[in-house]
């Protein structure tokens, strides 16, 4: 899926190697010195992503 990585995807995903990361030029993913970024449209996936899991544990009203 991606040649770049060492190992496959999922190993790199569970092992920690990928990151999201957010910086002035906007929001990238980063295996080791190699950045990414990430389509502006991407953005509302990667913001949103357990949401709705946070607001059923905190409650509504939770600031």
């Amino acid at each position: 899926m991606a040649p770049f990585l060492g190992k496959f995807y999922g190993d790199c995903l569970e092992s920690g190697e990928l990151k999201i990361q957010y910086q002035q030029r906007g929001l990238s993913i980063n295996y080791y010195a190699m950045s990414f970024p990430l389509r502006i449209e991407s953005y509302s996936h990667v913001l949103m992503y357990g949401l709705g899991r946070l607001r059923d544990k905190l409650g509504r009203t939770h600031p």
